[in-house]
């Protein structure tokens, strides 16, 4: 649904059309319930008594830490670099399948994640590592790398959805009224697929053939 949205927010943007969004804070009506609301909830709507203590004995002073070979709070290098992308990543990578990333976007980026695993890992400028140093320690590609794996992967899948899925429709479709700009056009989801295929040293020609050999496209882009 992501993929879609975006989809017809830059047909409309790119042909000068008006664009109308709605968007529904669910946060606000669901996220700000007090839980102690909720357990009264539970044990209104007949629930058996036992259910509601085992809920509300979960998520009461509930507490975390992290433990790794044995030791409470003592993680490796490596280890970080698999808690950081689990926890930090997918949140800010979150639908970045479909983003059209422009250079000085992915920069930011890329600055965002090294300055947040120096922090980390207590690397300062006085230990004179590179971030490509930073990252053969982590074991993390670099967000460049990210980006364009999670751009590539969802292009085979959509290349390999039917045609009557919506979101491979949403993708060849074109407005039927609109006009452009004039001056340099705004980058296009198409574009970056394109830009990721030459970084990767994929002919545009044989990409379509190529995704439907999954195995294959998901060695090609790693």
């Amino acid at each position: 649904m992501i993929f879609c949205l975006r989809q017809l927010q830059e047909k409309l943007i790119e042909q000068n059309r008006p664009l109308y969004m709605v968007f529904v804070d669910f946060s606000k009506a669901f996220d700000t319930v007090g839980r102690t609301g909720l357990w009264q909830l539970l044990r209104k709507y007949v629930c058996p008594e036992k259910f509601p203590k085992m809920i509300e004995a979960l998520h009461t002073g509930m507490m975390a830490n992290v433990m790794l070979e044995g030791n409470l709070g003592i993680v490796r290098c490596h280890k970080w670099g698999k808690i950081y992308r689990a926890n930090v990543l997918s949140t800010l990578l979150y639908g970045a399948e479909a983003w059209t990333v422009y250079k000085r976007q992915m920069n930011k980026l890329h600055a965002f994640m090294m300055r947040h695993l120096r922090s980390i890992m207590k690397i300062t400028w006085m230990d004179k590592l590179t971030n490509k140093e930073v990252l053969e320690r982590t074991r993390l590609p670099s967000m460049e790398d990210l980006l364009i794996r999670k751009n590539l992967r969802w292009t085979g899948n959509l290349i390999r959805m039917s045609p009557d899925r919506l979101p491979k429709q949403v993708l060849y479709s074109q407005l039927s009224s609109g006009h452009r700009k004039r001056g340099r056009p705004r980058l296009r989801f198409k574009d970056t697929i394109k830009r990721n295929l030459k970084l990767r040293d994929i002919k545009t020609d044989t990409w379509t053939s190529l995704s439907q050999q999954r195995d294959k496209l998901i060695a090609l882009v790693k």
